[in-house]
């Protein structure tokens, strides 16, 4: 009798740091559905993404490919007919697929056959659901009734505002991560097995506005601020960080209780997100079909929160590349397992195919994970990269310099070097991740770590000079 062919439930949020979740060993974390998802599968501890920004980040994983292979490093849009998304393979063997909530990739068509309306909202990505979008609130709803945190900053447009915490002005049920719930529930009334389905949850990227149900959840005053590192004496890698990042997502306006209350509100967010994907859990196991789908749980990229002085992402400190990555599939991984070796987000693509027995397209980059997922350990010496190239984006006008940075990392070290035509720029840093998680002593032309940056950078020049876009 021919194997039951594998379901695919891919469930990916915008902006996630790892200590959003319980399983990370977060002290704050309410994270109950996704703990549960990592108690009954494999969990990885050190899961890189290919770039630090929405866009390019969601198209390596849907393809499979480094950023600059396919020539998008920034939020930027256009058709990509050589890329062959991961939808298509199971489009052609018959399955049911289907994606709601974000999409976000560089290439608009949307390569998902079921899927739903836009979410209502004035962002048509979905973010903030009918009520806000990432810069204020839709009227008649007004800030000062709501607790809204707003962060100033300036990008070439001129100054504004960015909503990093509040409380949302609707129902927890017409919030954004309950709105792709719902769609996801309505698709499982009537799935027809096998499936492919990729439910997309932007919270919890601004606005970070949790409902009244969750709001409040986390006492500010148990969160720890981090200290406000303004990278004066720092090499000019770290400085490039301050004073261009620091521009768009300067942590340093905001009131010490502004700083509390926005963290507080962002791991708010992080739970209500984690109700939404109890929500579609619990729909599909109303289906009988849980013990032969595979569970995949990923962010596109991480937030820095205020380490080092700044919000968001768009650098390579820890917080915002390194993600929640989460596979569990009952009888055909381990449960309850953790893989410390660095991966890369890419490596979700060809795994999944993999794991459905379905053929890889020949171009992916990623790395087929199935032997790491069974044996527990991945490739200890595995060298990890993300880029991205401010000049594209609404940094633009801020950037000086090189402005395509590149990182290389191992288990142990970070490399993190401006880019420029074909060669290394004159800023770099270099961070021993095993003394020094918080990536504050620069290292780079210390001569006791001379071979380390220097394998680093031929891993970078390798890297590069193999993959480039046609």
């Amino acid at each position: 009798m021919a194997e039951e062919q594998l379901n695919v439930l891919w469930i990916i949020t915008d902006e996630q740091r790892t200590d959003s979740l319980g399983c990370y060993g977060s002290p704050w974390a309410r994270s109950p559905h996704l703990d549960g998802v990592a108690r009954a599968g494999v969990r990885f501890e050190n899961a890189i993404v290919q770039s630090p920004v929405c866009v390019p980040s969601r198209t390596c994983m849907m393809t499979g490919r480094y950023a600059h292979a396919f020539g998008v490093l920034e939020c930027q849009h256009r058709e990509l007919p050589d890329e062959t998304p991961l939808t298509e393979p199971f489009v052609d063997a018959g399955y049911q697929v289907a994606g709601f909530g974000k999409y976000h990739c560089v290439d608009p068509r949307n390569p998902f056959p079921i899927h739903g309306p836009d979410l209502p909202g004035p962002d048509l990505l979905g973010h903030g659901g009918p009520a806000a979008d990432p810069l204020c609130l839709v009227e008649p709803y007004k800030p000062e009734d709501h607790d809204v945190v707003f962060m100033p900053f300036k990008n070439e447009w001129g100054p504004q505002t960015l909503i990093v915490g509040g409380r949302y002005p609707l129902p927890s049920d017409q919030n954004e991560p309950a709105l792709v719930a719902a769609q996801c529930e309505q698709f499982f009334e009537q799935v027809q097995a096998p499936f492919f389905l990729r439910a997309s949850i932007a919270a919890p990227h601004t606005p970070v506005l949790p409902s009244s149900g969750f709001f409040g959840v986390t006492d500010p005053d148990t969160i720890d601020l981090p200290d406000y590192d303004d990278a004066r004496g720092r090499p000019e890698c770290c400085r490039y960080d301050r004073e261009v990042l620091g521009k768009l997502y300067d942590f340093g306006p905001l009131s010490p209780d502004q700083r509390r209350q926005a963290r507080a509100d962002y791991y708010d967010l992080c739970t209500e997100v984690d109700a939404a994907v109890g929500r579609i859990l619990a729909a599909l196991d109303s289906t009988g079909l849980r013990d032969n789908t595979l569970v995949v749980f990923a962010s596109d990229h991480g937030n820095m929160l205020g380490e080092h002085g700044l919000m968001q992402k768009e650098t390579f400190y820890e917080p915002a590349v390194r993600v929640p990555l989460i596979f569990s599939c009952p009888g055909r991984l381990p449960e309850d397992a953790v893989i410390g070796e660095p991966v890369e987000t890419i490596d979700i693509m060809p795994t999944i195919l993999s794991m459905a027995g379905l053929d890889t397209p020949a171009n992916v980059h990623g790395v087929n994970l199935m032997s790491a997922l069974q044996s527990g350990h991945a490739d200890t010496e595995r060298i990890t990269f993300s880029e991205i190239d401010l000049s594209l984006s609404d940094l633009a006008a801020l950037t000086t310099g090189a402005s395509h940075r590149v990182m290389a990392r191992t288990n142990s070290w970070k490399l993190v070097y401006s880019w420029t035509d074909g060669g290394f720029g004159d800023d770099a840093v270099l961070y021993d991740l095993t003394n020094d998680p918080s990536e504050t002593v620069n290292l780079y032309g210390d001569e006791r770590h001379a071979d380390v940056a220097r394998d680093l950078r031929a891993a970078i020049v390798e890297w590069q000079q193999d993959d480039t876009a046609a």
